[in-house]
């Protein structure tokens, strides 16, 4: 049995600004815990501020806790992005972006993870016809 509940806000302090929370809790199964549910837990904030019609800067951080009850059994984690989208023609978009992945858990295979924290980039270009 898996039993999920979300609540969500979005906020709009201003035109071209956007700002959006969710928490989320699960109540599931778990065959190490016969005799009780397991709780897993997630946070996330967002943004979106569109500077003009030509450039967007959005940026997301989001925590997820798999079972609370124990940092040694499944994934706690932090990730978080920013992101420059800039439109150079009609069609055209230009994407910069940056990731940071933290392992927050206690996990053997966290502590033998390389590199840790891991930060990811990326470039792109999207031409549309």
């Amino acid at each position: 049995m898996r039993l999920k509940s979300v609540a969500r806000v979005k906020l709009t302090p201003r035109r071209g600004l956007s700002i959006q929370g969710q928490l989320q809790h699960a109540w599931l199964d778990d065959g190490r815990y016969p005799d009780r549910k397991r709780n897993d837990l997630s946070a996330t904030v967002a943004a979106t501020w569109r500077k003009s019609k030509d450039t967007r800067v959005r940026a997301r951080l989001r925590y997820l806790s798999e079972d609370i009850s124990d940092n040694e059994y499944l994934e706690q984690s932090l990730w978080t992005y920013a992101e420059l989208v800039q439109r150079v023609r009609d069609k055209d978009s230009l994407t910069l972006r940056a990731d940071l992945f933290v392992w927050l858990d206690d996990r053997a295979s966290t502590a033998a993870r390389s590199p840790s924290p891991e930060v990811r980039g990326l470039l792109g270009y999207v031409a549309k016809f």
